[in-house]
């Protein structure tokens, strides 16, 4: 598996939050790291809360978020008008999640090392609805 060139970027991340009729917003923007290895394109960064995630974006255009730290880890893929199952380790045990992807746009330019990702999605674990969220996120070169 050949790893292209790890280049440094500079992310621009935002989280809405829907929950019970009340929104909630997330913004950061933080230094993180883009490659391309083999057929998926590698977004890491380090929150400010010290959790690690990674984005991975296959050619078949489906997102795998990670995020973790030194207690929990999900895992989430989205994929499309799709419903994925996925989950969330806690010291206490795993929580199965569901991700329902409404809205999947991922653009990105690996020659000018740059790209955008808008993600809305409804996250439910077993028959209850968690929230509706979106992400978005840019990143580019620095």
């Amino acid at each position: 598996m050949a790893v292209e060139s790890e280049k440094t970027i500079k992310v621009k991340i935002q989280t809405i939050k829907k929950q019970e009729g009340q929104i909630e917003t997330y913004q950061e923007e933080l230094i993180g790291s883009f490659a391309q290895v083999a057929n998926n394109a590698y977004i890491r960064y380090q929150e400010q809360d010290g959790s690690r995630v990674t984005m991975r974006v296959s050619q078949e255009n489906e997102v795998q978020l990670s995020r973790s730290n030194d207690d929990l880890r999900l895992r989430m893929v989205f994929l499309d008008d799709k419903e994925v199952q996925n989950a969330y380790r806690t010291p206490y045990g795993v929580i199965p999640l569901t991700t329902n992807t409404s809205r999947l746009d991922v653009i990105i330019d690996d020659e000018e090392v740059k790209g955008e990702f808008k993600i809305d999605y409804m996250l439910s674990s077993g028959e209850n609805m968690v929230g509706e969220y979106k992400i978005r996120l840019q990143f580019s070169a620095i």
